[in-house]
């Protein structure tokens, strides 16, 4: 089976076209080496890095609807708009957060 890639934001970067053909890298919040790599391209390409894979590592975790308590966050909503994710399921990850019974909706 060949190994599956997912960035620390959650995007299955193994489907992805631009990581196929290796426009882009792919990394978690936690691979350094990766990390640094991808910011340097980032940095180049778009005058900045990753918001949300920039946090992710900072905090020392690997994906963020996994590991973040804070999840979904504001870095989810700036100006990046609301990628890789749509407002309906980021609202919908928060009803389930704050649904105290824990039962899936």
């Amino acid at each position: 089976m060949k190994n599956i890639n997912v960035s620390a934001c959650g995007i299955c970067c193994s489907v992805c076209h631009f990581f196929q053909t290796e426009k882009c890298s792919c990394s978690s919040g936690i691979e350094e080496k990766e990390v640094k790599r991808k910011f340097a391209a980032q940095k180049k390409v778009l005058g900045q890095v990753c918001p949300i894979l920039e946090c992710a590592y900072q905090k020392k975790i690997a994906y963020c609807s996994r590991d973040c308590d804070n999840f979904p966050c504001s870095k989810y909503q700036d100006k990046w708009g609301c990628f890789p994710y749509s407002q309906g399921f980021l609202k919908m990850v928060e009803r389930r957060k704050n649904n105290k019974n824990n039962i899936k909706q």
